[in-house]
């Protein structure tokens, strides 16, 4: 690993630590702006090694988009590291710090769905 990278809004602390941790630099990806781009602290340069590190993953959407523009500016994305997932990232070589503690389902399995009972989302950013 040669780099850590963690979006810059919420990932940026955790894995400000885990590059310190590791030894390595880190970087910070914008991605409240309509587009991605490396905040302007700090622009790698191309070909790194790079770990992706997050505190929670709800849906996948937002790192999947981080670990596209790190490939899209030349990086090697080694995987994705979280404290907790609520999703399988396929794609992706993910490692969390625990399990989810409840239990999630796609559309077709859910049973709430299957009941009719409507999505209430609620204090969740995504």
């Amino acid at each position: 690993m040669t780099l850590v990278v963690g979006a810059s809004y919420c990932g940026a602390v955790v894995a400000s630590f885990v590059a310190r941790e590791l030894g390595v630099s880190v970087a910070f990806v914008n991605t409240d702006s309509g587009f991605m781009q490396y905040h302007r602290m700090y622009h790698p340069e191309p070909g790194q090694h790079v770990l992706i590190v997050d505190d929670l993953v709800c849906t996948g959407r937002d790192v999947s988009a981080i670990a596209a523009f790190l490939r899209s500016a030349g990086q090697e994305v080694a995987g994705i590291s979280a404290w907790l997932s609520r999703v399988n990232l396929p794609a992706e070589q993910l490692l969390t710090l625990t399990p989810a503690p409840f239990q999630t389902y796609t559309p077709e399995s859910c049973p709430l769905c299957s009941a009719g009972v409507p999505i209430v989302y609620s204090d969740i950013r995504e």
